[in-house]
């Protein structure tokens, strides 16, 4: 997954240094979460357990859900709370 990354920043090249250390961090972080699987391995779920997971050791106002994603993250949830522990 850090690939990507480091192509995602080839495209974008004027973000500020500290917000790329701060992308950097986040995907590393979120890819040792999920056991560094292949990027098209991942999903929604994949997602929503990371911010959930966030929101235990953060401010839940770091771990926002943008509007777009309400739908996948509410679905999540439901998926989590039907499927054993």
């Amino acid at each position: 997954m850090p690939d990507v990354v480091e192509k995602f920043f080839r495209l974008k090249t004027q973000l500020k240094p500290g917000t790329v250390l701060s992308y950097k961090k986040t995907v590393n972080e979120f890819a040792g979460f999920i056991n560094n699987p292949l990027i098209e391995d991942v999903n929604i779920s994949d997602v929503t357990r990371y911010q959930e997971d966030l929101t235990r050791y953060n401010n839940i106002r770091t771990c926002r859900i943008p509007d777009d994603h309400k739908d996948a993250y509410e679905t999540g949830l439901a998926e989590n709370r039907t499927s054993p522990s």
